[in-house]
């Protein structure tokens, strides 16, 4: 689905057969931090789905990698667009953030790769949201 394998023999990983460099997660957390770190204001997240999803994991792994505090430092809110769309289109048959690109924005694209995913949701936002409606949908991260 993701395209991503991983060769356990090889001690290899690749995304849609192009090997990739492996990172440990207290690395990737590290390398996350200090990008949103770097921002001038601490940044808001924004996800699909983040608040009962992505938040639970990065915290967690977080939390297993001494690296909370600093997480939690970097960035304070976000804002859940499964939980914004929900509350301002109810009734639609389905929320998932391919679908409603589709429905939107009319434009189909391959979920679940994460350049992919963060482009069309980034779209699908900004076209449905004013800036100062997406402030009404910002929670504690």
């Amino acid at each position: 689905m993701t395209g991503i394998e991983y060769d356990l023999d090889m001690d290899e990983m690749t995304v849609h057969g192009q090997k990739v460099q492996l990172m440990s997660i207290s690395s990737a957390l590290e390398a996350f931090i200090n990008f949103i770190s770097n921002r001038p204001t601490n940044p808001i997240l924004v996800g699909h789905n983040i608040v009962r999803f992505d938040n639970p994991i990065l915290r967690n792994a977080a939390a297993n990698c001494g690296q909370l505090e600093l997480l939690e430092n970097s960035v304070n809110l976000c804002i859940d667009t499964l939980q914004a769309f929900r509350s301002k289109y109810p009734g639609l048959k389905s929320y998932k953030q391919q679908r409603l690109v589709s429905m939107f924005i009319g434009v189909h694209y391959k979920a679940h790769d994460a350049i992919q995913d963060t482009i069309h949701l980034k779209m699908l936002f900004e076209q449905k949201f004013r800036l100062d409606e997406m402030m009404e949908y910002t929670t504690r991260f």
